[in-house]
């Protein structure tokens, strides 16, 4: 009956209330007390490559939709890799940046030793943030790859976006020269 339901109600207003106004003052506390997180999305296209033939204008070689997805795939792997991710913390000197660990709230284990000696331990710490918060998508039926990166700071995730995009493209270029 819903003359009951709304006399049970009625009845319990200030509890009601007083519930309603304690979660609204538990969201808003939550809201304004979390970090936020930036995300800085950049996008490379990644075309498929395709053997020359140099004698004979009429012959193409024609490649197969499954090594096209492959190729695509091994792209990706390559972006999302230990190495690239090693030549973008060398490229933003993340190494020696004791506020990029801070700003991705990761405690350092090792100070730096010397001028040129970054402990390992420290190395694969700054590694591991940058993949830990970089995610890489590829949409259907499209070779043009969403590479983004997520940290508390927006000028921070930008730049790490922007610099996977860069040492991604100059890595095909030296591997094809």
């Amino acid at each position: 009956d819903l003359r009951a339901v709304w006399s049970a109600v009625y009845r319990n207003r200030l509890l009601v209330i007083a519930t309603v106004l304690s979660f609204l003052a538990i969201g808003i506390l939550i809201t304004f007390l979390s970090t936020p997180i930036y995300r800085a999305t950049t996008r490379i296209q990644i075309d498929l490559q395709q053997a020359k033939i140099l004698e004979g204008n009429d012959v193409e070689p024609t490649a197969a939709m499954q090594d096209g997805e492959r190729y695509l795939q091994t792209q990706l792997d390559i972006i999302k890799s230990r190495g690239l991710a090693r030549q973008v913390a060398e490229d933003l000197r993340l190494f020696r940046n004791n506020d990029f660990l801070a700003k991705m709230h990761v405690t350092p284990t090792d100070k730096p030793e010397g001028v040129y000696n970054v402990p390992q331990a420290r190395r694969e710490q700054v590694i591991d943030a940058l993949q830990d918060n970089l995610s890489i998508k590829l949409p259907v039926d499209s070779t043009v790859a969403i590479v983004t990166f997520e940290s508390p700071d927006r000028q921070l995730s930008a730049r790490v976006a922007n610099s996977f995009a860069d040492n991604y493209i100059v890595s095909n270029l030296q591997r094809k020269y």
